[in-house]
């Protein structure tokens, strides 16, 4: 090895339920966050995929 590093972006490729399983009781509050904080999509878009896209939930 050379000891390279894998970027963790690149390396799961997780359904939704996988990742609600994965965040546990957290899921609700992580995708809250990334609905408020990142209602565009912008950070890592398609790496945690949600139901209901990003700002979509968005309050005018």
């Amino acid at each position: 090895a050379m000891g390279a590093k894998r970027y963790l972006s690149g390396y799961i490729d997780f359904t939704q339920e996988e990742w609600e399983t994965h965040y546990g009781d957290k899921w609700d509050w992580f995708a809250g966050c990334k609905n408020k904080w990142d209602p565009d999509g912008l950070l890592n878009p398609g790496f945690v995929p949600l139901r209901v896209p990003p700002g979509a939930a968005r309050k005018g």
